[in-house]
């Protein structure tokens, strides 16, 4: 069971990573920066991400994961106390282009560790995305949730020292501990799912198409939540909701996961994006935001578990599926907060943005469809 504690160190990391997403925003808007401007912040994350990810199957060496995965938190560690200190909000958005450089080692490296160790004890891959999903959701939702109301009672800085202080963290645990089962291995071999279809292209579309509701999301709601005057703690809530459904739902395919081959259920699960995504557009009130907000979470749930079960189930190229997916996600970061640009200019056009991105998850749907239908 003392394997299990490795999944501290990603739910910590994704737990900064929500607090970065969380609070830059937030304090730009209470400057009064302009939404475009935030979604540079947003956007700059995503393209950073995206060039250090392109590196990472080359750099990423599974017998010097652990180490990696120390350095990429203690640069993340460095730059979140440099936040702390920082109120322009330009350079905050030059910080938020070198923060992936350390997010993106460690999330690169620690997968690779992970698998390593999921060998080594011999658990069923399920389990071991499973852990990896639940572990960065819950981060992710506890991350905003602690911030709502580090603010209420002082300021959004205070935030970042904190972030600081769990990346270290994640250092002094790697550095002294030691999975008991952990023994060197030689090249996983899946025999579970050897004989499937090899549906990695499928994943990365899911992951892809994910992440970019989630920075979209991210990026219009401090504008969308300030236009409903709705409190700080609230505005964490929300995203807390958000992450914690996809923390908390993944736990239903830890012995169902057999629908993520079936060309007539896997694609048609992101209709429940499409619920939250109209939830969210027509919300007048906290209910419908709460509402929108855990159907999101359902569905990034079901679309990272697929994206990191695909590429973690290839014999041989596990460490490059991972890197492209990745990129992926940085991609989405990218291109989520660019759809405002393609929104009216007024002060709520940027909210269809929204139907934007119900119809990329359309698109989506038919191209999973076909794709999964034509590997059976």
């Amino acid at each position: 069971m003392n394997h299990l504690l490795i999944y501290i160190y990603p739910l910590l990391i994704n737990m900064v990573v929500g607090i970065f997403m969380f609070v830059g925003p937030m304090r730009a808007t209470e400057q009064n920066a302009s939404l475009s401007l935030i979604s540079i912040m947003i956007t700059n994350y995503g393209v950073g991400y995206i060039l250090f990810s392109l590196f990472m199957g080359k750099i990423v060496k599974p017998h010097l994961a652990k180490r990696m995965i120390m350095i990429g938190a203690s640069l993340v560690a460095l730059l979140a106390v440099v936040l702390g200190f920082v109120q322009n909000t330009l350079i905050v958005v030059i910080i938020y282009t070198i923060i992936p450089a350390g997010t993106s080692l460690f999330f690169n490296s620690f997968q690779a560790y992970m698998k390593e160790v999921q060998q080594a004890v011999a658990k069923p891959l399920a389990e071991s995305v499973i852990s990896y999903i639940s572990s960065l959701t819950i981060g992710f939702a506890i991350g905003p949730f602690i911030c709502g109301w580090i603010r209420e009672l002082g300021s959004w800085s205070a935030s970042y020292f904190f972030a600081a202080a769990a990346c270290l963290t994640v250092v002094v645990m790697a550095t002294r501990f030691k999975p008991k089962s952990v023994a060197p291995v030689k090249e996983y071999v899946d025999t579970t799912f050897g004989t499937k279809p090899d549906l990695a292209v499928s994943g990365w579309a899911g992951a892809f198409v994910n992440i970019i509701i989630t920075s979209l999301f991210l990026t219009i709601f401090p504008k969308q939540s300030g236009l409903m005057e709705l409190r700080p703690y609230v505005k964490g809530l929300v995203v807390f909701l958000m992450n914690i459904t996809q923390a908390s739902w993944v736990l239903l395919y830890i012995r169902r996961n057999n629908w993520l081959f079936n060309y007539r259920i896997a694609p048609f699960l992101s209709l429940i994006a499409v619920a939250g995504l109209l939830m969210l557009f027509f919300a007048t009130n906290t209910l419908m935001i709460y509402s929108g907000a855990i159907l999101l979470g359902i569905i990034a749930c079901t679309l990272s578990f697929s994206a990191v079960f695909h590429c973690l189930t290839h014999p041989v190229h596990s460490v490059r599926n991972i890197a492209i997916n990745e990129v992926a996600v940085g991609t989405g970061f990218l291109l989520g907060p660019q759809l405002i640009r393609l929104t009216p200019g007024n002060s709520e056009g940027f909210m269809f943005s929204y139907l934007i991105a119900l119809v990329l998850v359309l698109i989506l749907i038919v191209f999973q469809y076909f794709y999964i239908k034509l590997k059976k």
